[in-house]
């Protein structure tokens, strides 16, 4: 018979489940648990809900491809680097854990724009060999004096641009699954690009950018408007390894 703790606790003092989620996270990454989770019986006791509740909780881990559950057996911790998926860098973005195990966060940041280095050339050359008059329709707008100005100094209104150019690069290229992985880092492109372009060095170097990207658009010059989207990716990397760096130094 399991305990039910809500029949016990203030209502303030049962863990709400997102959170339990969280530290389960939390704990397989700092190597608090290994190999196998605790039992149902163990976690309920630990976290002070239902084993009801924990179950829930670890059906979700399990579609998130954290953990595999097996019954009759303890539940098994999966190895993420040779198992993990998409739907783990989902959760991680979901609870806002921006780490993996011998991973720092800046580190996890990194990576996540290096993967923008490589896919974002693909999809812009093949979104402007089929269908660049949306990107220029888009670019004219974004570059109109009113809209140029917030870009210069909105770290939310540059991020949001952004999103969008690369959105619209996806969906029209010619794979339709370059949108289904751009949305996947949709809460953590908003997370991070807001803090990244509050660096004007960023701001500045962006605007470069959608003004050259403009122009070879204009010309219909597809390779120099590939090769200046691969210059920014770049040197966003940089940029921000330049701001961590910084920030080190002064803490």
């Amino acid at each position: 018979m399991s305990f039910n703790w809500s029949e016990v606790l203030p209502v303030e003092r049962i863990m709400d489940a997102t959170l339990i989620e969280k530290n389960i996270i939390k704990k397989i990454i700092d190597g608090q648990y290994k190999n196998v989770l605790p039992s149902e019986r163990e976690l309920s006791n630990e976290f002070k809900v239902t084993r009801q509740k924990i179950r829930e909780i670890l059906q979700r881990l399990q579609q998130d491809g954290w953990i595999e559950i097996q019954h009759g057996k303890p539940t098994r911790i999966k190895f993420i680097y040779e198992e993990g998926g998409l739907n783990i860098l989902n959760s991680l973005i979901r609870h806002n854990i921006l780490e993996l195990p011998n991973i720092t966060k800046e580190e996890f940041i990194i990576k996540l724009l290096e993967i923008r280095y490589a896919l974002a050339p693909v999809y812009t050359e093949s979104c402007l060999k089929i269908n660049s008059s949306v990107i220029k329709e888009y670019l004219k707008y974004g570059l109109e004096k009113q809209n140029l100005n917030k870009l210069k100094c909105s770290s939310k209104d540059i991020t949001n641009f952004d999103w969008h150019l690369h959105r619209i690069l996806c969906k029209y290229s010619e794979n339709i699954l370059f949108l289904f992985l751009l949305n996947s880092f949709k809460e953590i492109y908003f997370y991070f690009g807001i803090q990244y372009f509050s660096l004007e060095e960023a701001r500045k170097r962006s605007i470069e950018f959608y003004k050259k990207f403009y122009k070879y658009i204009q010309e219909e010059n597809c390779e120099k408007a590939v090769l200046e989207m691969k210059k920014v990716t770049k040197d966003s990397i940089n940029i921000l390894k330049k701001a961590l760096s910084n920030h080190k130094k002064t803490n």
